[in-house]
């Protein structure tokens, strides 16, 4: 897996075209509607993908997207913990869970 270290710089500027995709959207709507509208699972997962992995990040294999999901899943598990699912389960099984 690789490691990615996402700058702030980068991340703000994915957050704020975040932001701006969904005032666009809040803007369009009844005003006096409280709820959140919410975003559909693609959209979801454009933005978490966009955030926390590469902008180029692609699955380089024929997959659907439940699959694709679960790759930038763990991508972004392994991220922060630096362990792929097999360390995962290894450490899960000790004693002792030290993460």
């Amino acid at each position: 897996m690789k490691k990615y270290k996402r700058k702030v710089s980068v991340l703000k500027k994915d957050i704020d075209e975040y932001d701006e995709w969904n005032k666009k959207r809040y803007d369009e709507r009844d005003k006096d509607n409280i709820f959140p509208i919410g975003i559909s699972d693609r959209e979801f997962t454009h933005f978490i993908v966009k955030m926390f992995l590469d902008d180029d990040w692609y699955v380089n294999y024929p997959a659907g997207i439940e699959q694709i999901n679960e790759e930038a899943l763990e991508e972004i598990i392994y991220m922060f913990t630096h362990m792929n699912p097999k360390e995962r389960d290894e450490l899960r099984n000790k004693k002792h869970r030290s993460w």
